[in-house]
């Protein structure tokens, strides 16, 4: 007895070591942890973590597991349900979704006072990942809405679930604005792979097998430009995941040529992407869920070249899949070739019943779940609209951080300004009593300033107010928050006149460049024209539509240079004052150039003004450098930049 004992130990210490072998060191310190911890939930953080959880145990012995761990913390009610929380999900993972959800929603529907919002969000999410797997998309909806009233408000992938309701075009167009939603900055070559590659999966939905062949094709050259030279390791992760996107890429071209009809190199790109998979999901937990398709094609191109006797191994391979419909069609396919006519019979039968019913029930649900499904869209989007006008993306902190704390200055400057004038008219008015029509006539001149200043100042304060709005939100420091805050309030009382950029109701990313342009210079004129007689010259392109960010850059270069021209250039009012505007496409590049025939100025000793300083730092903000020429004969501002709404 005592010598066995002395194996028993070492057996028990090299089993553990050889558990640990199998875990990379990351999945081995929180496994490690997920044992030390007594607290629940603590434990399913460290669990739910674990990325190869199947190197420790089966995904059904870890359900026996937990199930045991529910016996053994049965009185302790937070412990339970984070523990049921981890077989939902376990059984997630291993497509048991009726499982999944049935602990789910019992979790969700008997909510406990020490919920927290990320728990109840984890589960509306699992439960929305399940349903949008099943197809389910009457209770998907439900889970959408409800995440919008107890999680952050997000752009959810409408288009996926358009594409699983047979509806590709609007898949495309919904799929078109989540892109439009994204940080354009941060968007690398492997990015731009995923999104042409998955335009080109929508066109390929609505049977538009060119366009989607030329899309996966100019996604197969994005994604090995970028694998060429992007700076990973080898054999890393993103190494990984870069050659399973190259082969699912090729999969898809794969398809296409199995629609052209060339089912030998239609297979040749499939198995490409059948073996970059197996790569990446190799010692995973996770699955490939293109498995099933894959077989499905290879099947049917067999099948099509008629070698019958590989298309039965692909064909037999779907039967561990729950979807008979497929396997069916597919048996029915294969026996009619080998002209076994009871066979075809049979599976005709079969397949008829199932698709029969199939069909009904998505006639039934559609309109209903459209019209619900549309609401539910547009409501969303609505709040991500709402989130957008107060949250900027951050697409060069450093430029846009010296641009607001030019213009903020200004405005303080500005501020000041008047607050002196009126100052001085209200002492002036108390005690210089004796000295009245000196000080009405004085007061008119500075009446006629302060108009004047008060127009420029409310111009500039809206855009001030709606610039430090939309940084409040992304700015952590609460003490910064504070000043900026007290900043926006004080500049809110001085701030009266809306916006008119934002009145286009027709496109909220666009604007009709010539129509803005000559408001502008029409309230500009309309302005300054008291004191001086100034003909411009317009010449715009019709039909130039450039994006909102880069319309209100534009709005802002030429309302601080016509105020320059206005102030300094056109000093002789008897004199033919003319100011000139010149702008034109030449595809995605748009050129600018503004002149008036002033008195002109020192380009040197000028361009270190304050004035000049904020046009160069918002020509900038396009990507582009000013060139500024100066004569005695006037003075001329030109720049060229790249259409934003073009990419």
């Amino acid at each position: 007895m005592h010598i066995k004992s002395i194996h028993i130990i070492p057996l028990f210490f090299f089993l553990n070591l050889a558990l640990f072998a199998q875990l990379n060191p990351e999945d081995s310190i929180k496994y490690a942890n997920f044992k030390k911890e007594k607290l629940y939930k603590n434990k399913a953080v460290y669990f739910l973590s674990i990325r190869k959880k199947t190197a420790i145990k089966t995904e059904q012995q870890w359900i026996l597991y937990f199930k045991n761990e529910l016996k053994k913390y049965k009185k302790n009610t937070e412990d339970v349900t984070y523990i049921n929380y981890i077989l939902a999900k376990l059984y997630s993972d291993s497509e048991q979704y009726k499982e999944s959800n049935k602990i789910a929603n019992y979790l969700l529907e008997n909510k406990q006072d020490f919920y927290s919002e990320s728990l109840t969000c984890d589960l509306l999410y699992l439960l929305g990942n399940n349903y949008e797997k099943e197809a389910d998309i009457q209770n998907l909806l439900e889970i959408i809405k409800q995440k919008t009233k107890y999680c952050n408000v997000e752009m959810y992938q409408f288009y996926r679930l358009y594409s699983k309701m047979g509806l590709p075009k609007r898949a495309l167009k919904s799929y078109r604005v989540y892109i439009n939603s994204l940080d354009q900055t941060k968007q690398t070559k492997y990015n731009w792979a995923q999104h042409t590659n998955n335009i080109g999966f929508y066109f390929q939905k609505d049977n538009q097998i060119d366009s989607a062949f030329y899309y996966y094709n100019k996604a197969l050259d994005l994604i090995l430009d970028y694998k060429k030279e992007a700076p990973y390791k080898k054999n890393s992760k993103r190494e990984k995941e870069v050659l399973f996107w190259v082969g699912l890429i090729k999969g898809n071209i794969g398809d296409c040529y199995k629609k052209y009809g060339n089912y030998k190199k239609a297979i040749t790109f499939l198995n490409e992407e059948q073996k970059s998979a197996k790569i990446f999901y190799k010692g995973s937990s996770s699955k490939w869920y293109g498995e099933k398709y894959y077989w499905e094609q290879v099947a049917d191109c067999y099948l099509k070249l008629k070698n019958y006797k590989l298309a039965k191994i692909y064909i037999d391979s779907l039967f561990i899949y729950n979807d008979r419909l497929k396997y069916y069609n597919l048996k029915k396919q294969y026996y009619k070739g080998l002209k076994v006519t009871d066979s075809v019979n049979l599976y005709t039968e079969l397949y008829n019943k199932i698709n029969d019913s199939v069909i009904t029930n998505k006639k039934l649900d559609l309109n209903k779940t459209l019209i619900n499904f549309l609401d539910l869209e547009f409501s969303i989007i609505e709040k991500l609209h709402e989130i957008k006008a107060i949250k900027s993306e951050n697409i060069n902190t450093k430029k846009q951080l010296h641009l607001y704390v030019a213009l903020f200055s200004l405005a303080i400057v500005t501020v000041l300004i008047l607050v002196y004038f009126f100052y001085q008219k209200k002492k002036q008015t108390k005690i210089i009593s004796s000295q009245k029509n000196i000080i009405e006539s004085n007061l008119e001149e500075k009446n006629i300033l302060l108009k004047e200043l008060q127009h420029r100042v409310k111009n500039n304060l809206q855009t001030i107010k709606s610039l430090l709005t939309m940084r409040l939100k992304s700015i952590k420091s609460e003490k910064a928050k504070e000043t900026i805050q007290h900043s926006i309030n004080r500049i809110a009382v001085l701030s009266k006149i809306h916006h008119k950029l934002y009145d286009n109701n027709n496109n909220l990313n666009t604007i009709h460049l010539d129509e803005y342009i000559n408001e502008i210079v029409l309230d500009l004129k309309t302005f300054y024209d008291q004191n001086k007689n100034v003909e411009f010259k317009l010449n715009i392109q019709e039909n130039i539509f450039i994006h909102i960010d880069q319309t209100v850059t534009i709005g802002l270069i030429i309302n601080e240079l016509v105020t320059n021209s206005y102030k300094y250039a056109f000093i002789n009012k008897d004199k033919n004052n003319i100011i000139a505007i010149f702008f034109t496409r030449n595809n995605d590049k748009l050129f600018f150039k503004y002149t008036d025939n002033g008195v002109g100025f020192d380009v040197n000793k000028k361009t270190k003004s304050m004035g000049i300083y904020l046009i160069k730092r918002l020509i900038n903000q396009l990507g582009s450098d000013a060139k500024f020429a100066s004569s005695s004969n006037g003075m001329e501002v030109s720049f060229d930049f790249i259409d934003k709404s073009s990419y």
